[in-house]
């Protein structure tokens, strides 16, 4: 993949970008760890409310932490 580089683009800036994004997923991972720990705090009836069973919430939350939606 070519990738045209923008005039501001310095070697000064890549490392903030690279920074900047890996803050960026580091939230991600937060907030997705977080809402898969909430979903496995939810009782029988809540998780029928939105569509799970406690099997579905229990693979949800086996899954490893980096692995984030993509639409984070």
């Amino acid at each position: 993949m070519d990738r045209a580089l923008h005039p501001s683009d310095t070697i000064a800036t890549r490392p903030a970008r690279r920074l900047l994004r890996t803050l960026v997923w580091a939230e991600a991972v937060f907030r997705t760890v977080r809402e898969r720990r909430q979903l496995m705090s939810l009782d029988e009836h809540g998780l029928k409310d939105i569509g799970m069973s406690r099997a579905d919430a229990y693979c949800e939350w086996s899954r490893p932490f980096w692995d984030v939606p993509r639409d984070r």
